[in-house]
């Protein structure tokens, strides 16, 4: 699911975009993510950390990976930035993978959805689910979700020897092992993502021509709500001990694919927010406001948001569009404009 993710990203993204690197911890120090404080200890749960991996460069998506000394129990830890940070949405997303990904066989739920509270948190504001494996060798998995900030973290441990009562056992120590950050948190109880009560209604959009204006409209919008505000929110997200703002509750329209689910607040029916992968990347279909103030077109946006902070723009469809009218385009072509921190890049609209 993470590959689906960053080959969409390496898409868009400028050639100064950083590569994947493996760092280089010695086997027997614990690790602490700086932005978070999240702190990874060489042996969590009787599993030994084998590797730490920077999927994009700049420690804005982390995988960890932990292995029993007889090779039959995996865990991994991911610690991914995201401008949705919701739990029930990337445990959504994340549940998918592991019910559609043939390496899990096929695997099936065994419980509901149940939150979970970790170390320092004043509510249960994660989310956890165990599964059992249809095929394979995997006889059990698990996986919980945990929001920091505007940060997640997803913990995912699957077993060839233990079952689904003793893994789930295991999932609890590796919970209470990871080195969460002291500061308390204060995230309300997590709900598991419902399906919408009513249908979106989408149809095949025409895709309305770019302009200069609209680009640099567009660029100006993503620098004011993702600029130097949210920089400085992510460098004290280990002091900041407040939720960041978000939608009350998100609902799922639609039943996902492997690639992508469309979510939106619930109660909201005039646009949506496509999660890609299971690593904190969206793209957002909403009203072209400022287009219709000024240009007296009416339209409905498309901006892609990277877990680096980036923004990416697109021309407008003339009406709401088919989610995978959206994918195709930021796969595709060129955003109008690409915002990060400060910093806008504007091309000009064919």
């Amino acid at each position: 699911m993470r590959t689906t993710a960053l080959a969409l990203a390496i898409c868009i993204a400028t050639p100064a975009v950083a590569e994947r690197r493996k760092l280089d911890v010695p086997a027997d120090k614990t690790w602490m993510h700086a932005a978070t404080g999240l702190m990874l200890r060489p042996v969590i749960a009787d599993l030994q950390r084998t590797q730490i991996i920077d999927l994009e460069g700049a420690e804005n998506d982390i995988s960890t990976q932990f292995q029993a000394a007889d090779g039959s129990t995996f865990l991994n830890v991911y610690i991914f930035h995201s401008p949705l940070p919701s739990a029930a949405v990337w445990f959504d997303r994340a549940s998918l993978a592991i019910e559609k990904r043939e390496v899990y066989g096929a695997a099936q739920p065994v419980e509901l959805p149940a939150a979970v509270t970790r170390p320092h948190a004043t509510a249960a504001s994660g989310l956890k689910r165990q599964y059992v494996p249809g095929k394979g060798p995997l006889r059990s998995t698990g996986l919980a979700m945990f929001p920091l900030n505007d940060w997640l973290v997803a913990v995912r441990l699957s077993s060839e020897a233990l079952d689904s009562a003793e893994l789930s056992a295991r999932l609890e120590k590796v919970i209470a092992q990871v080195g969460w950050p002291d500061k308390v948190d204060q995230t309300p109880t997590a709900k598991p993502i419902v399906a919408c009560a009513t249908p979106l209604k989408v149809s095949r959009a025409k895709l309305q021509k770019g302009d200069l204006t609209q680009a640099i409209l567009a660029g100006a919008m993503a620098t004011s709500a993702n600029g130097a505000g949210k920089d400085k929110k992510k460098e004290d997200s280990t002091t900041n001990p407040s939720p960041p703002a978000q939608p009350q509750e998100w609902c799922r329209d639609g039943a996902g694919t492997v690639d992508f689910s469309v979510y939106r607040p619930t109660g909201s029916d005039n646009g949506y927010t496509l999660a890609i992968g299971d690593a904190g990347r969206i793209a957002v279909v909403e009203p072209n406001l400022l287009a219709a103030l000024i240009g007296g077109r009416k339209g409905y946006s498309v901006s892609f948001h990277d877990v680096d902070g980036s923004v990416s723009s697109y021309p407008s469809f003339d009406r709401l569009p088919e989610p995978q009218q959206v994918i195709t385009l930021i796969r595709t072509e060129q955003p109008i404009a690409r915002t990060t921190g400060d910093n806008i890049a504007i091309t000009m609209p064919k």
